[in-house]
């Protein structure tokens, strides 16, 4: 369009004729209009006749050349040329304005089209993370009730699930069904219960805030200024202020501010940071900027003089750290070598309490995959159960046996179900018969049919383990030692859930390997809390070698003294090598539990034990250090 021909018609200019074109055209035009063909005495406000030097007509060649119908030298007057002047500045601004109507609308044009590509953009992310969100899945059991107290505690009555994906999160996401909140798997799995709980507030505060809809106000707000660094940067600045807003509220003490800043470091280790206009990804901007900001509330501004003396700070950081490495590592040299050997203990129990804890994500994987299977079998089979005539005539025979609810016939419809042709009709009919038969011997019968099936028996055991009691559960626990290590594990954390006292100590003792025990110990403490702490210390001390000096080498690492204490009581039994669980109850910062550990060291006796009773008595807390005396003093 910027290439047509545009036509301007100004009122007081005729357009100059072309001499290319016929005279006859010219002069038929120009007759058309009285004023030129008049004669120059004529016309309004024509020159005095005196100062006309011809007065002849005016000849078709001579307005061919001059288009006023005058003489040229009629003009030679200095109004005359002022007037020339002054038509040849309309000209120019008439082609002036031509140009300025092409940019405004060349401008404008451009302005729609990036406003268009604005929204399109905006709708095309959105629309990722609703396509993406098809694969998110519900998260388990724990942490789905740790989001939901944290609701009841913030008052919030509607359902946020909580969902976990492989590849996105930690992030507030507001789909067309309502708020959703991701959490990657990986990431999750790893972390404790307080630094799942430090994120979770955080993404708890952009909900009671509501600013995900606020963000899209602001940002829609920006949208017909999207050529404007500054207002993209005014609509940054507000998004980057709630993750302020929420950083605040996920730390507010010393203690959830630790806890915040390892979970960050973490994640963004394990998880990429994403940005969406779904929602507010926890990590989505700069990391190390936030962690200098929760450790100083001043907020500082970068200056020339502070990248200075930054810089200063790191070279002479580098500098010192190569100095303390040489001294690092001639104080490791003098240590005793019976101090050396706990210190070498003590770092491979620490590896093992990690390699256990990576290893929950891999089984918990596996957990939900292995459900995904049976939960679509168990489905599978309720509807076949509705379509008994589309049962084998074996199957229909079984069925009618099962019916008489007599023993002996029942013992007969579920026997050698291993056999039977059909491994649904099998399995459905084992479900079953372990779920309603009022007989035990039955009951134990068909469970174990269903679990000499292994995995193809493990929708049998979905449908009819609720009905199952204490003692059917027990039995169950013992036949599945015929199963899969991964997947026994598997099916007793779940039967954990919801077990007694009594269920708890026959599933804990297990025959597992040594790692997936713990990891189900762990389980279990993170679910009881402080009340299952003295459970653990009572395990340990039952269980022999590394295992048991690992359980109570955990409990010396929490925070609970009273725990800290009973464990190095137990573990002084063991003799020498309970001086790992010593040395980190030293870390207790209580009387009574340094108190412990004094007596603990003074029975063991050595070289180790002598080392950490010095140190006991000459601590610089001097509530610390008249404890450890009391203690030494002691006979």
């Amino acid at each position: 369009w910027m290439g047509a021909p545009i036509h301007v018609t100004v009122p007081w200019y005729e357009p100059e004729l072309s001499e290319s074109r016929p005279s006859e055209t010219s002069w038929e035009s120009g007759a058309k209009h009285s004023r030129l063909a008049k004669s120059p005495g004529e016309l309004p406000g024509e020159l005095p006749a005196s100062s006309h030097a011809n007065t002849s007509p005016i000849n078709r060649s001579q307005f061919a050349s001059n288009p006023l119908g005058y003489e040229l030298a009629s003009f030679e007057t200095s109004d005359s040329w002022e007037f020339k002047a002054a038509d040849g500045n309309q000209q120019r601004g008439a082609g002036t304005a031509v140009w300025l109507r092409a940019l405004s609308r060349a401008a404008i044009s451009i302005w729609l089209i990036g406003m268009a590509a604005m929204i399109l953009f905006a709708l095309a992310d959105y629309g990722r993370s609703v396509r993406g969100s098809r694969r998110w899945r519900a998260a388990n059991g724990v942490w789905r009730d740790e989001w939901q107290r944290l609701l009841a505690e913030a008052g919030v009555r509607r359902a946020i699930p909580l969902l976990a994906a492989d590849d996105s999160g930690p992030m507030l996401t507001l789909l067309p069904r309502g708020y959703v909140l991701v959490v990657p798997s990986r990431f999750w799995s790893r972390s404790n219960p307080s630094e799942r709980e430090a994120i979770l507030r955080h993404e708890l505060s952009h909900l009671l805030r509501g600013d995900i809809w606020k963000t899209w106000l602001v940002y829609l707000m920006a949208w017909p200024q999207w050529f404007n660094p500054l207002a993209r940067g005014a609509a940054r600045d507000f998004r980057e202020a709630g993750e302020w807003l929420s950083d605040r509220d996920a730390a507010r003490t010393p203690a959830l501010r630790i806890d915040f800043l390892r979970a960050l470091s973490r994640l963004v280790e394990l998880q990429r940071p994403c940005t969406s206009v779904a929602g507010h990804c926890a990590h989505a901007h700069p990391l190390l900027f936030r962690v200098r900001r929760l450790l100083d509330d001043s907020s500082p501004k970068d200056s020339n003089m502070k990248r200075m003396l930054l810089t200063a700070m790191v070279i002479g950081l580098a500098i010192v750290s190569m100095v303390r490495v040489e001294l690092v590592a001639r104080e490791t040299d003098n240590l005793p070598p019976a101090v050396q050997a706990v210190k070498e203990k003590m770092e491979a129990l620490d590896a093992r309490i990690e390699s256990i804890q990576d290893s929950e994500g891999g089984l918990k994987e596996h957990a939900e995959k292995l459900k995904e299977s049976v939960e679509a079998k168990v489905e599978q089979l309720k509807q076949l159960r509705e379509m008994p005539d589309q049962f084998s005539d074996e199957a229909k025979r079984r069925a009618k046996l099962f019916m008489t609810n007599e023993e002996a016939k029942q013992l007969e419809a579920v026997d050698a179900l291993l056999n039977h042709p059909f491994r649904d009709e099998a399995v459905l009919l084992a479900g079953y018969a372990a779920k309603q038969s009022e007989h035990e011997a039955v009951r134990r019968k068909a469970i174990g049919q269903f679990i000499e099936m292994g995995k193809d028996g493990y929708p049998a055991l979905a449908l009819c383990y609720e009905a199952l009691n204490t003692k059917d559960r027990i039995f169950l626990v013992k036949q599945t030692a015929k199963l899969d290590a991964d997947d026994r594990a598997v099916l007793i954390a779940h039967m954990l859930k919801d077990a007694d006292d009594e269920m708890i100590d026959v599933l804990l003792s297990a025959d597992l390997p040594q790692e997936r025990r713990l990891l189900l110990v762990g389980a279990v403490a993170e679910k009881k809390g402080q009340a299952f702490i003295g459970r653990i210390v009572e395990m340990g001390d039952k269980t022999e070698g590394d295992a048991g000096l690992l359980m109570l080498y955990a409990v010396a690492k929490s925070k609970s003294p009273e725990h800290v204490a009973k464990a190095v009581r137990v573990a002084a039994k063991r003799g020498e090598a309970a001086l790992p669980v010593l040395a980190a109850a030293f870390k207790c910062e209580q009387p009574d539990c340094r108190a412990e550990v004094v007596r603990a060291a003074k029975k063991i006796g050595g070289e180790a034990s002598q080392f950490i009773i010095q140190h006991a008595l000459t601590d610089a807390n001097d509530e610390l250090r008249t404890a450890a005396e009391a203690a030494n003093g002691e006979k």
